[in-house]
């Protein structure tokens, strides 16, 4: 395999996005063409970066996207224990044999399946919930260049900064809320990496909620949100004529929307609560 990443390493793993490479012997791929290996590369990849720790914290039937067709791959065998893990059947002989930046590599003692065959790529059979969200549910590139696109650059800068962590720990969600400062009102983009990541997932909220959902709850629920311990509460709904959480009014109610993701414009940053005594 690290032939083919020498001849194109830029389309195979793009150095601006996150991906994760499962590299199987040489000799699997020694007698393959280029165009077949190349798909063989494609279905051992998946385009978010997952280090064995992300990669045990999923349930056995979980699925794995690939760049390969919409092709999943599944994790058949998870063992927190000794820490071993094997993928379509497949041990995983070698983990986080490199993790550096976006990109993972981990090796393989097999290919996950044979591209020398005549037979169709199988689907895999997810027993569990998928745990990643395919880039068709959770779409965050296509959020970071939409709010880039509607004036939300700070954020959306931000946003990018800390893509990976945020797509990592959104692993398990099928929906999610983004709640967008305006430029004005968001000034982290400078912050020390920790900082950043911790005030992009504030703005993250679990399951997606329109406006009018939004308008309907008490004042006082709560929303749960990526960042650890801390949540949002509702401090003005509908019956004022404006939404407010934690005190920021939503200016710009659904100023994106796609499958798996809403985006709420708001007034400025939500700020961290101070620590309970």
């Amino acid at each position: 395999m690290a032939a083919i990443l020498q001849i194109s390493p830029t389309s195979l793993l793009p150095p601006a996005q996150p991906a994760t490479l499962f590299a199987i012997p040489d000799a699997a791929v020694a007698d393959l063409s280029f165009p077949v290996a190349e798909h063989l590369f494609r279905y051992h990849t998946v385009p978010l970066r997952l280090s064995l720790s992300d990669l045990l914290k999923m349930p056995r039937g979980s699925c794995l996207p690939t760049l390969h067709r919409s092709k999943n791959l599944v994790i058949t065998a998870a063992d927190g224990l000794d820490c071993s893990i094997s993928i379509n059947g497949v041990t995983i002989s070698h983990p986080d044999a490199f993790l550096h930046g976006l990109h993972a590599i981990h090796g393989a003692s097999g290919a996950f399946y044979r591209f020398d065959s005549q037979d169709p790529v199988p689907d895999a059979i997810c027993d569990a919930k998928p745990t990643i969200g395919a880039p068709a549910v959770m779409p965050w590139a296509r959020v970071v260049r939409a709010l880039g696109v509607r004036g939300y650059v700070s954020f959306s800068v931000g946003l990018s900064a800390v893509i990976d962590a945020v797509a990592r720990d959104s692993l398990a969600l099928d929906h999610v809320t983004v709640f967008a400062p305006q430029d004005s009102g968001f000034d982290h983009v400078t912050s020390p990496a920790p900082l950043l990541e911790r005030a992009v997932k504030r703005h993250v909220a679990v399951g997606r909620f329109w406006y009018r959902e939004l308008a309907a709850m008490p004042v006082g629920q709560p929303i749960r949100t990526l960042a650890k311990d801390a949540e949002l509460r509702i401090t003005a709904n509908g019956s004022t004529g404006v939404v407010a959480i934690d005190g920021v009014e939503i200016t710009e109610p659904e100023v994106y929307a796609i499958e798996g993701v809403v985006v709420h414009g708001i007034s400025r940053a939500f700020e961290p609560k101070p620590p309970s005594t």
